[in-house]
C-alpha cells in the first residue's frame, strides 16, 4: 500500500482529497501547515506528497527545498496542488524539484492520474537501479578471481619455497623472495581496494543527492596535486628521466582526493605500459570553459575495438594480456568523470602510443 503526504491548510480540500485516496488503496496522511508536512515527511516517509503552496508557518516552497536537503526525503516525488498558476510559480516550483503542478480548481480523477503516474515512473526507476546493482555485482564476482589470481599465486609460491627451503638457501635468495612476495602483497592490496572502490562509486551514482554534494566540491590547486601525483608515480617507477609535463591550475569541481586518484590510475598504466627510456608526458590546457588534462606514454597501444567498452567492466579485463588492474583503474576514472559532469576520451594507434584526455568544467 502507498502512503500519500496531503499537506493543505484547507480543511475541505484536505479531507476531501484524503478520501479519494484512501477510497482507491492509499494510505493518507494529512498535515494542514508546511511545518506538519516537513515533521510527517521526515518522519513517515510516505511514498508520494501532494502539497499546497500558500500554507502557513511554512510555504510550499520552504517545504519542498528542505525535504530536497534531507537526504531520507530528497527523492520523494512532490505534486504541488494550487491555486497560483503562473509561468513564474510553476518554473519556480520545477527548479526547485518539484515533479508536478496540478492548479486549482481541479478534477479529481486527474489529481488520482497525476499522483499514479509519478508512482510508476519512481518505482522504474528503482527496477533500473536495483537492476544495475545487481549486475554489477554479478561483474565484480565474475571478474574479482582473474584480478586476483596473480599476485595471490606470487605470495603463495614464493612463502611456500621460503618455508620449505628456507634452511639451506642464502641470505640474499631470502631477502629476494620476501621483497618480491611483499611487492606482491602490494599489488593485492592494492586491487582489492579499487574493487571496494569501485563498488562504492557505482553506489553513489544512484545516488542524486551524493552527487549532488560531490559536485558542490570547489579545487583551487589542480597544478599541485597533478604535479605532485605525477613525479610521486615516477619515482615509484624509477622513471624520472622519460618524463615531461606543462601544468596550468584551474579551479575545479572536484576533491582533491579524487583528482589524486584519477590521475595516479592514469599515470600509473602510462608507466606500466612503456618501457624505461620511453617517454611519459602529462600536459594541461584551459580551453572553452573546460580543462583538459593530457597523459600520453610511447608503450604498448589500446586494442581498437576495446576503447568504446571502458564501462563494461566484463570486457575491460581483456584490453591488455598479462597485466592486472589496467581495466579496473580506467574504470574507475571513468566513473569520476561522470560523476563530476567531465569527459574521457582515449586514442591510441601503433607506434605512436596512448593518449587519455580529462575534460572538466571549469568552476568560474
Amino acid at each position: 500500500m502507498n502512503t500519500v503526504l496531503i499537506a493543505e491548510d484547507d480543511d475541505s480540500i484536505r479531507n476531501d482529497v484524503s478520501e479519494l485516496f484512501n477510497y482507491e488503496g492509499f494510505h493518507a496522511l494529512e498535515a494542514k501547515n508546511g511545518r506538519e508536512a516537513v515533521d510527517m515527511a521526515i518522519e513517515k516517509k510516505p511514498d508520494i506528497i501532494v502539497c499546497d503552496i500558500m500554507m502557513p508557518e511554512k510555504n510550499g516552497f520552504q517545504v519542498l527545498k528542505e525535504l530536497r536537503q534531507n537526504s531520507e526525503t530528497s527523492l520523494t516525488p512532490f505534486i504541488f496542488l494550487t491555486a497560483k498558476a503562473s509561468i513564474k510559480d510553476t518554473r519556480k516550483g520545477m527548479s526547485e524539484g518539484a515533479d508536478d503542478y496540478i492548479v486549482k480548481p481541479f478534477a479529481m480523477k486527474d489529481l488520482l492520474e497525476a499522483v499514479n503516474i509519478r508512482l510508476k515512473k519512481t518505482e522504474a526507476m528503482r527496477r533500473k537501479e536495483a537492476s544495475k546493482l545487481k549486475e554489477f555485482r554479478e561483474n565484480i564476482v565474475h571478474s574479482l578471481p582473474h584480478e586476483l589470481l596473480t599476485p595471490l599465486n606470487g605470495i603463495l609460491g614464493f612463502s611456500q619455497l621460503l618455508s620449505i627451503n628456507f634452511h639451506i638457501m642464502e641470505r640474499e635468495e631470502i631477502g629476494e623472495m620476501a621483497q618480491i612476495t611483499y611487492e606482491s602483497a602490494l599489488q593485492l592490496n592494492r586491487i582489492v581496494q579499487n574493487y571496494l572502490l569501485l563498488a562504492q562509486l557505482e553506489i553513489i551514482f544512484l545516488d542524486k543527492k551524493k552527487i549532488k554534494d560531490l559536485r558542490m566540491h570547489i579545487l583551487h590547486n589542480s597544478k599541485d596535486i597533478i604535479e605532485k601525483t605525477f613525479l610521486e608515480k615516477a619515482d615509484e617507477y624509477k622513471r624520472r628521466n622519460d618524463i615531461e609535463f606543462s601544468i596550468e591550475n584551474a579551479v575545479l569541481p572536484i576533491s582533491g582526493n579524487d583528482l589524486k586518484k584519477a590521475i595516479s590510475e592514469l599515470t600509473d598504466n602510462a608507466f606500466k605500459f612503456s618501457r624505461a627510456s620511453e617517454k611519459v608526458n602529462i600536459f594541461s590546457s584551459v580551453k572553452n570553459d573546460l580543462y583538459a588534462i593530457k597523459i600520453h606514454n610511447q608503450g604498448k597501444e589500446f586494442q581498437k575495438s576495446k576503447i568504446d567498452q571502458i564501462r563494461d567492466i566484463k570486457e575491460i579485463g581483456g584490453m591488455f594480456q598479462g597485466k592486472n588492474g589496467l581495466g579496473l583503474g580506467l574504470l574507475i576514472v571513468s566513473k569520476y568523470m561522470e560523476i563530476y559532469n567531465g569527459k574521457i576520451e582515449i586514442h591510441s594507434e601503433p607506434e605512436k602510443g596512448t593518449e587519455i584526455t580529462l575534460y572538466f568544467p571549469i568552476v568560474k
